[in-house]
């Protein structure tokens, strides 16, 4: 029960000794959810990973054939990563697809599930899209990719990405 005025001694010692404790728990708290969200989320891209996205398609997937919902896929493949890394570097590789999760994020809903397959491999499931729909983001991502190069280094890079739905 809270009362107006100071803590009596006992009061104190006892939130004293519970601070800690506290701030501990709170902490592990924190580090469990960073640990959860770094093993289903690549680091580079903000995608999901292989293994997670796997897991949710299947419930996808599953859910979809009980409500008759449609639901599409896309994959996709950035064309000539190796010929970047080659010319450029691996850390222009990387910026490369660090960009291409930035543009995922801005084309696709919060709903579709963003995820890195592979090295340069991307793979999106758009739920309740029928296919006429998932063509258009996919020509949406495509345009996005190709249009807008990616700088490095005072170049500008012309990436284009490879794309299969389903």
């Amino acid at each position: 029960r809270m009362t107006d005025g100071p803590l009596l001694p006992e009061r104190r010692r006892a939130v004293e000794a519970a601070a800690p404790l506290l701030a501990l728990s709170i902490r592990h708290a924190q580090l469990s959810r960073e640990v959860r969200e770094n093993s289903v989320r690549d680091a580079l891209t903000g995608c999901f990973t292989r293994g997670h996205a796997l897991e949710v398609i299947d419930a996808e997937l599953r859910r979809a054939r009980r409500s008759q919902a449609p639901v599409s896929l896309i994959v996709f493949d950035v064309d000539r990563l190796k010929d970047v890394n080659d010319r450029h570097g691996h850390l222009c590789g990387d910026s490369v697809l660090a960009v291409i999760g930035k543009r995922m994020r801005e084309v696709l809903r919060g709903s579709d599930l963003k995820c890195r397959y592979s090295g340069e491999q991307f793979l999106v499931l758009l739920p309740e899209t029928p296919l006429p729909g998932a063509r258009r983001v996919a020509e949406t991502l495509r345009r996005e990719v190709a249009d807008r190069p990616v700088p490095w280094a005072g170049e500008d890079l012309r990436i284009t990405a490879s794309f299969g739905l389903a």
